[in-house]
């Protein structure tokens, strides 16, 4: 399940070439949350709490309601990796929807990064509470770059997805691999596409503790 141009990727951020090479990683979003309880994102996402399993990436497909009654969106895994939460979904984008990554960012430093099918692409970084860059990795511009996107293949069609898990490194110190991503089981759920859930109180009550 490769992709012939992943040769085409070299440089440092070659660690990531799978991502451009995993066929299975043709439409999905990765949020890296800063230092909170899991159980706050998973009421952020909208979990359904009896739906949860633990499922390798693809198996979302599985858990999600089936085209044409369902269009994506509505499964997670969210699961701890060193001092972070990290929420994966497969065809999904509910990562980088508003007001999620300003509400989970409180704690510091949220990074979410996106695909669908399309190669439609955006990654969104938010710090303390306030999304500070939102941008398209593919029709790259660099106006209003953050230091870190420097050297970076960004607006390049094969190195563009490579440099958005290079950013979200940079960013938050977390390096993702295709074994975390794909070959481990994580907590999945099935979620409700529509509803924020009650975030922004538990968020709001735990920061006061």
């Amino acid at each position: 399940m490769t992709d012939p141009h992943s040769a085409e990727i070299s440089g440092p951020w070659e660690a990531y070439r799978w991502v451009s090479s995993d066929l299975r990683m043709d439409a999905f979003c990765i949020a890296a949350i800063p230092s909170i309880d899991a159980a706050v994102v998973v009421d952020s996402y909208a979990c359904h709490l009896d739906s949860r399993r633990d499922a390798l990436f693809q198996e979302q497909y599985g858990m999600a309601v089936p085209y044409p009654e369902g269009g994506g969106n509505d499964t997670v895994q969210i699961d701890r990796l060193g001092d972070v939460v990290v929420a994966m979904e497969a065809n999904g984008w509910a990562g980088v929807e508003d007001p999620r990554p300003a509400e989970l960012s409180r704690g510091g430093t949220y990074v979410a990064v996106y695909r669908n099918v399309d190669a439609l692409m955006q990654v969104v970084v938010a710090r303390r509470g306030r999304v500070e860059r939102t941008f398209d990795p593919l029709i790259y511009d660099a106006e209003g770059a953050l230091p870190d996107e420097a050297g970076l293949p960004f607006g390049e069609p094969y190195g563009a997805d490579v440099a958005m898990l290079a950013l979200l490194e940079r960013l938050t110190g977390v390096r993702l691999t295709q074994e975390w991503v794909l070959e481990q089981r994580h907590p999945a759920y099935t979620r409700d596409p529509w509803q924020w859930g009650a975030a922004q109180v538990e968020l709001d009550q735990h920061h006061r503790a």
